[in-house]
Order: C-alpha cells, then sequence, then structure tokens
C-alpha cells in the first residue's frame, strides 16, 4: 500500500504545564506535517475532546494526525489514521471500522515482528525501541543502529518494502546514521518536548532531515 510517509512524525507525550494540545500546534507551527497524539492513562472522554481539538489544529495547518492505539477515538476524532502496538486492535480490524483510506501504522519491535507485516494492508511501521526511552512503561529490547540496520538488510534481502519509522530515545545526531539505513523516517517525542526550546528543537530535526535527504541525493548522481 503506497503512501507518502512524512520523515518526521511528531509524537505528544504527557508532560506537566505542556498539555497535548499546546505540543500540538507549536509542532505545526515548527513546520511538522505528521503528529501522532499520544495520551497515556487518560479517561476517554477527555481523550477524545483534546484529539477533537488537535485535529482542528492539524486541520488548519495541513498536517496529518495519528491516533496512538485507539481507533475508535481516531474515528470520532475524525483523524486521518491510528497507530497500533503489538497488544492493541489487529490491523484488519483498524480497516474496517475506519475504512480502506485510512492510515495504518503498527509497531514491531524485531525482525520476525515485521516479517508478520509483509502482507499487511498497513502503511508504514515503527520500529523500536533504537535506545532507552522514559516515554514507553515496559520497554522492549533495545535495537541500537545495528539492530536498526540488520533489520533493513534483511528487508532488502527479502524485498520487503514498508516503510520503516525509528522510534525511541532518537536525538538530533542520530538523525544521519538513522537515515543511512533505509529507513522512511523518525519519531521523536522527548528529545523535542523536553527541550529547552521544543519549537526550534523540531526545527532542526526539520533541517537536519532535509540535509540528509540532500547528501543522499548527491551520493546517487
Amino acid at each position: 500500500m503506497r503512501r507518502q510517509i512524512a520523515s518526521l512524525h511528531y509524537l505528544t507525550q504527557d508532560l506537566p504545564g505542556f498539555t497535548h494540545t499546546v505540543q500540538v500546534r507549536m509542532a505545526c507551527e515548527a513546520g511538522v506535517s505528521w503528529v501522532q497524539l499520544r495520551m497515556k492513562n487518560t479517561e476517554r472522554d477527555e481523550w477524545l475532546q483534546v484529539a477533537r481539538e488537535v485535529r482542528a489544529i492539524t486541520r488548519a495547518y495541513g498536517a496529518t494526525l495519528i491516533i496512538n492505539d485507539d481507533a475508535a477515538i481516531a474515528k470520532e476524532a475524525g483523524a486521518d489514521g491510528v497507530h497500533l502496538g503489538q497488544t492493541d486492535m489487529h490491523w484488519s480490524d483498524a480497516v474496517k471500522m475506519l475504512g480502506e483510506k485510512a492510515i495504518i501504522g503498527v509497531s514491531a519491535h524485531s525482525w520476525d515482528e515485521l516479517w508478520k507485516l509483509k502482507d499487511a494492508k498497513v502503511h508504514y511501521a515503527g520500529l523500536g525501541p533504537f535506545r532507552f526511552t522514559s516515554t514507553k512503561d515496559k520497554l522492549d529490547a533495545v535495537l541500537g543502529l545495528a539492530g536498526i540496520r540488520d533489520i533493513m538488510r534483511m528487508m532488502q534481502q527479502h524485498a520487503f518494502f514498508l516503510p520503516v519509522i525509528a522510534i525511541g530515545g532518537i536525538e538530533q545526531a542520530d538523525v544521519k546514521p538513522l537515515m543511512e539505513t533505509g529507513i522512511a523516517g523518525i519519531a521523536v517525542s522527548g528529545a523535542i518536548n523536553k527541550s529547552v526550546h521544543p519549537q526550534e528543537a523540531a526545527r532542526q530535526f526539520l533541517a537536519e532531515l532535509i540535509n540528509t535527504f540532500s547528501e543522499n541525493e548527491m551520493r546517487n548522481i
């Protein structure tokens, strides 16, 4: 299933004094075009209310909105799609609920989990964790650069062409080496949200990705 997947996936997170709505507006003002609303341990009514608020913001900026974990929230809020973990709703049920046009992303933590998606009607896989991150409560085995590189080589060997988004503790200095593995992009949360200047951090990630793509194009000429 071919669909344009942004190279920077911005993820919101639960932070005191920095609401999800403010986070999304900050990211959109910085030029981010792909937002994932990631709310944990939140009552459903509050989650839906926030989802509708950020849907209005992303629509105004022409940005894609993905809801983490819950396809029903995504449908009610009018989001563009959902990102599902290994223990969430099966991707096929999400397609039935949201329709063929909805964006479906699925988390994978190993080659085996990624390979199970080879015939799936999903648009991308979130692969990680790249390194330790406090954003996730139950962390899977850290893959590191070598682990992600090995998995990308396996994908190439098996002619498996699904966009892969690396996730988990990614910093700006990781952008170039990660993109050189062949991944389609990166998902970033803490390195932006916990920065002294979040909006500037978001812009720096975008600039680093643009520079990396430019360098890759020069090497291909």
